[in-house]
């Protein structure tokens, strides 16, 4: 491939992600991914309320990395976003990949994923 032909073909990726793909809220529950999230490879892309992307990630396999969301442990947008708007709450201490939130910390990751956050993903061929 051309540079050019790898610069159009990312552009039309980029569309088809942020323009012409159904955004939704993020999933309340692991069992609402399936059927709707495929296991297979891709993109995916977080906005907030006001429309702006606030995390962009790419994946061996979308199902999986979806339910990582649903464990602080597992992905550090739980990680960034308990410590971008809870941090300053009196049971805060900081998660790492090997030790989550505390329970009332996690509680509000997992609303500020489900009531603030809207997701987009797309099955792209890695590797």
């Amino acid at each position: 491939m051309t540079t050019e032909e790898v610069e159009r073909y990312l552009d039309a990726l980029e569309d088809k992600l942020v323009h012409k793909t159904d955004w939704r809220r993020f999933f309340s529950s692991r069992a609402e991914l399936q059927g709707v999230v495929p296991n297979k490879p891709g993109v995916y892309v977080f906005k907030d309320e006001d429309g702006d992307i606030v995390y962009v990630g790419e994946t061996g396999n979308l199902y999986g990395r979806m339910k990582d969301l649903f464990d602080t442990r597992n992905h550090n947008l739980r990680r960034s976003i308990g410590r971008t708007f809870y941090s300053g709450h009196d049971t805060f201490a900081s998660a790492s990949a090997s030790r989550k939130f505390d329970s009332i910390t996690e509680q509000f990751v997992t609303k500020h994923l489900c009531e603030k956050l809207f997701v987009s993903f797309i099955e792209v061929p890695l590797g």
